[in-house]
């Protein structure tokens, strides 16, 4: 039976929720996000095994996030982490997802718990690295570059300075390499270091919001 002729029947098949997964993938794929929605969303309602609600709130999650709806995407990226294997791909991209969002919004310990568990099932692997980079962070920071030369790091901070912003320089590790950050301001909040950025790409174009610890 085809997935069409499976939809055609009124969902009334085990076989309905697969079909309208994999239709709503496609759409998506495709750009249609809208009637990607509503195919996942019904097949995310409907769908008895774990896997599958897993994938398709994995999916929903990805359009949301996509679309700048972070709370929401925050909520399908949860229920798909309970779904999906912890320690099987895609749960490294939706652990990385869930936590970042988690500390976006001032949940800084629980991202922690989730950091921990994907660096331990996906050790070594570039997402695990990117776990370890932001796992204990409490605050945010506006990074305006970082350099293996601590000469070059310095001089940006003094052209930071000069222009009264209040630079500084951290180190960090990056692919198991020590690189000198240069970090504008500490915040508590994002919105905070969002509010801020602009003052800094003023001066420096490629300035963007990072987790600090």
């Amino acid at each position: 039976m085809h997935m069409t002729d499976v939809l055609c029947e009124g969902m009334r098949t085990s076989g309905a929720p697969e079909a309208l997964y994999y239709r709503g993938r496609s759409t998506a794929a495709l750009g249609d996000t809208a009637n990607a929605r509503v195919d996942l969303e019904k097949a995310l309602a409907i769908a008895k095994d774990k896997n599958l609600a897993g994938g398709c709130a994995l999916l929903l999650g990805d359009l949301d996030y996509d679309e700048g709806a972070f709370a929401d995407a925050l909520r399908y990226y949860d229920l798909a982490l309970a779904n999906l294997p912890v320690n099987e791909t895609p749960a490294d991209h939706v652990g990385l997802r869930l936590a970042s969002l988690l500390q976006r919004f001032g949940q800084w310990e629980r991202a922690d718990v989730i950091l921990d568990r994907l660096i331990f099932h996906f050790e070594g692997t570039p997402r695990a690295r990117e776990a370890g980079r932001i796992i204990r962070c409490r605050s945010w920071t506006i990074n305006a570059g970082a350099y293996e030369s601590r000469n070059e790091a310095a001089s940006l901070v003094q052209r930071l300075k000069d222009n009264n912003l209040p630079a500084r320089i951290d180190e960090i590790v990056w692919r198991d390499c020590m690189l000198q950050a240069v970090n504008v301001g500490s915040f508590d909040k994002y919105d905070q270091a969002d509010e801020a950025l602009p003052d800094v790409k003023r001066h420096i174009d490629c300035a963007v919001v990072m987790e600090s610890r």
